[in-house]
């Protein structure tokens, strides 16, 4: 009840932060971090020594999940962080030049463009950097990210492949228990969907404002919509290369009601 009790007050003085956005969206997303793995601890049957509670709140990955091994220089991880970072920081230059532009639709699309290759490479830039770190330190993470661009369907990038913490909570705290109540198992996904729209919401409207936050969280909306119609359609039980373009091509359209916000957080 303490630590619920901490991270609701978290949460509550998000808004009242001074600029910039950055720094209400680091405390804001703290809360909400920190809150979830309250929740968790607070139905694990497990009993956790005060280092592993600790690490588990304040921590992005999930150390409940890490393998320990000898420390050591992960390669394939540093040349990731470094070559992600580098086309973040190459991305995020084109958004400001962009900003100069006079013709609205050529700047918006540039900057849309460029805000979405910047949100994608620095999502797997810091999860490389998450790897690197963990095993200089001698532990082993479960994937995090598994190179979303590579995913066939839409139903295949939130399931399996864009961001495995948030996805195994909702899997653990929304999804599989409405599945124990009956609930149907698309029902559960588009609870599961609403939650991570409502969070995310939460998250850009603190940040940058209402219309952020309303955007953000049509983002995640309209992902239920892409998901109901490929399956409808009966997409992914096809392999073909037009349902993966089908996929690309669903997800970029949709994508400036996540990176303009996104961009905005960081001041751009």
């Amino acid at each position: 009840m303490l630590g619920v009790l901490l991270m609701m007050a978290d949460l509550a003085i998000g808004p009242f932060v001074p600029d910039p956005p950055l720094l209400r969206f680091v405390i804001t997303l703290g809360g909400v971090l920190a809150f979830f793995r309250v929740l968790d601890l607070a139905f694990d049957p497990v009993s956790r020594s005060v280092a592993t509670r600790i690490a588990l709140v304040w921590l992005i990955p999930d150390v409940r999940t890490a393998v320990r091994e000898p420390p050591s220089l992960d390669l394939r991880a540093l040349v990731r962080f470094l070559a992600f970072g580098a086309v973040t920081a190459a991305a995020l230059a084109c958004v400001l030049l962009s900003s100069a532009w006079q013709q609205d639709g050529l700047r918006l699309a540039a900057r849309w463009s460029a805000g979405l290759v910047a949100v994608y490479c620095s999502a797997d830039g810091a999860v490389s950097l998450m790897v690197l770190v963990g095993r200089a330190l001698g532990w082993r993470f479960p994937p995090m990210h598994r190179d979303p661009i590579l995913s066939r369907t839409v139903s295949e990038l939130w399931s399996q492949r864009w961001n495995r913490v948030v996805h195994d909570w909702l899997e653990r705290r929304i999804f599989k228990p409405l599945l124990r109540r009956g609930a149907s198992a698309w029902l559960a996904a588009s609870a599961a969907f609403l939650v991570s729209a409502t969070l995310h919401a939460w998250l850009a409207g603190v940040a940058v404002g209402a219309w952020a936050g309303a955007a953000m969280g049509a983002f995640f909306i309209v992902q239920v919509l892409l998901v109901l119609v490929e399956r409808a359609l009966g997409l992914p039980r096809r392999r073909t290369t037009g349902v993966r373009i089908w996929a690309l091509v669903a997800v970029i359209a949709t994508t400036p009601l996540f990176v303009d916000p996104m961009l905005r957080v960081v001041g751009l």
